[in-house]
């Protein structure tokens, strides 16, 4: 609650979450829940395929 309050922070859907990643180059992998009695969950994400760069020689090609 005290970051919805202090910083403008939002409850956001799975498909809110997949734009706002999308928008920042990554891809969403994964949702988990977690045992609480919130509706909180554990999103793991991870750079889009055509987003990454394995190594310093590869960005200068």
């Amino acid at each position: 609650m005290m970051m919805m309050a202090l910083l403008t922070g939002r409850e956001r859907t799975s498909e809110q979450f997949e734009q706002l990643f999308a928008a920042a180059g990554l891809t969403l992998t994964r949702v988990t829940a977690t045992a609480s009695y919130s509706s909180m969950a554990i999103m793991e994400v991870a750079p889009r395929p055509d987003q990454v760069i394995t190594s310093d020689r590869e960005a200068s090609l």
